[in-house]
């Protein structure tokens, strides 16, 4: 089984076609995601801001993979609506 641990990616409402692409890449060659905090800033946008942005389309692929999140200090807990956390 192969895993792949993602930290501090600090994604935001702003796409990067380019990182996303990277993503997609990485996470499509692998069984399963651990992501260890920080997927996404809180600092620089809100959870629903990022979970409508079009980030969203790495949520069926994370949801393929049987994802693990770790939330961080960027991304925590307490700012994310559970029941908006598709990829989980």
């Amino acid at each position: 089984m192969k895993t792949i641990v993602l930290s501090d990616t600090h994604l935001y409402e702003e796409f990067d076609e380019k990182k996303f692409n990277f993503l997609k890449r990485i996470i499509s060659k692998v069984d399963r995601v651990i992501i260890n905090g920080d997927f996404w800033d809180s600092y620089i946008c809100s959870f629903s801001d990022f979970i409508n942005s079009p980030w969203k389309k790495l949520f069926p692929l994370l949801k393929t993979k049987k994802t693990v999140y770790i939330y961080g200090n960027h991304d925590k807990k307490s700012l994310t609506d559970k029941k908006n956390i598709t990829f989980l």
